[in-house]
Parts: C-alpha cells; sequence; structure tokens
C-alpha cells in the first residue's frame, strides 16, 4: 500500500512541475523585474556541465530570448549579401526550437501584428506559428541612424514606437511624429468636425 502510495506521490510530482512552470514573458521576465519564481530549479550544475534540449541557428543580434504560451521569441539580423539584410523577429517552438516564422518588431492588435521594420516602414501582417501573411505596408518615418558597418543601407531607424490613443507615435534622430492609425478621422476645416474613412 505504501509503495503505491509513493507511485501516486510521484506520478502527481511529474504532472504538476511542468504545470507550474512559469513564462519569461518579456524582457527580463514578467513585469520586467528580473524575478525568476519557479521552483524544483538545480542546487549545483551537473559536473559534466548542462545539456542543450535542442539548438537552433540564428543570427548575431542584442535581444534576449521571451517564451510565452509555448513559443520563444528572438530576434536577429539576417544578411542577405555582405552587410546588406534585415532585422527579424522570430518565432521558435519552446520544445523543438524549430522556427515557426521570423519577420520584423511587431505589436499584437486582435488578430493582426503591426511590425516596425528598420527601413522606417510599418507594416500590417497575421502572423500564426504556420507562417506570415502581410496585409499592407506604408513608409512611416525617415530612417536617420548611422547603420555602422553593418549595413547597405545609409541610414536605418531603431527606435522602437508607441501605440496609443489609435495612434502609433515613431521618432528618428530629427523628429518625433504621431500618425492616426483609426479608421475614422477627425478633421478640423473651418472650425467643421468631420470624419473620413480611411
Amino acid at each position: 500500500m505504501l509503495k503505491r502510495a509513493s507511485q501516486y506521490v510521484v506520478m502527481a510530482v511529474c504532472i504538476l512541475i511542468p504545470a507550474l512552470a512559469e513564462d519569461w514573458p518579456e524582457w527580463r521576465g514578467k513585469g520586467r523585474v528580473g524575478i525568476w519564481n519557479e521552483s524544483g530549479i538545480l542546487d549545483r550544475f551537473p559536473e559534466k556541465g548542462l545539456t542543450a534540449q535542442w539548438r537552433t541557428p540564428i543570427n548575431g543580434g542584442f535581444a534576449g530570448p521571451a517564451v510565452a504560451a509555448g513559443r520563444v521569441f528572438v530576434t536577429d539580423f539576417e544578411s542577405s549579401s555582405g552587410l546588406k539584410g534585415t532585422e527579424r523577429a522570430l518565432c521558435l517552438d519552446e520544445k523543438s526550437g524549430k522556427i515557426l516564422w521570423a519577420s520584423g518588431l511587431i505589436v499584437r492588435q486582435g488578430d493582426r501584428c503591426f511590425i516596425n521594420n528598420d527601413r522606417g516602414e510599418l507594416i500590417i501582417a497575421k502572423l500564426s506559428p504556420q507562417g506570415y501573411q502581410e496585409i499592407s505596408r506604408t513608409p512611416l518615418i525617415k530612417p536617420t541612424t548611422n547603420p555602422g558597418n553593418r549595413r547597405e543601407l545609409g541610414a536605418v531607424n531603431g527606435s522602437h514606437p508607441a501605440y496609443a490613443n489609435r495612434c502609433i507615435f515613431a521618432r528618428n534622430d530629427e523628429e518625433i511624429i504621431s500618425v492616426s492609425l483609426a479608421k475614422w478621422q477627425r478633421q478640423s476645416r473651418e472650425g467643421d468636425m468631420h470624419c473620413r474613412e480611411f
């Protein structure tokens, strides 16, 4: 009877520990405070070192990974020819490390995403584990930052925008702009207010 009870306890622990696992959904973890709250973590490393569960080749970059809902998100720079290329955001499967899709800097809005790339463009796309579907693309702000020796471009835009009150707020080294993303916009003409649909 005691043996059977201990088997149930071991089985419950094996089921519950993964269930209590905590995501790392943003820079420095949940709330950006750099605190890791999970239990059941090693007290010492094994003598022979740690063993990677998977390895996936990616390119150089500065951002650390974020982990949420079974996905790992990370950024890199994909070279197309020498110093020419594009900064990307990648989505990998947390269990296998398989790259599910790759694109630019991303903000989710409903079932679609707004992507701000280093060329100063704004893109609307649908992203899923199955892939990337671009809906629309437009120039947003002039790239003005010196890219160093990394690119073919004379300048890049490296600042992430803010989204609030149905607007996007973006900056470069010369200006900050506010652009409405609302379907309907209020415009003033000699004191008259009216709406225009985009």
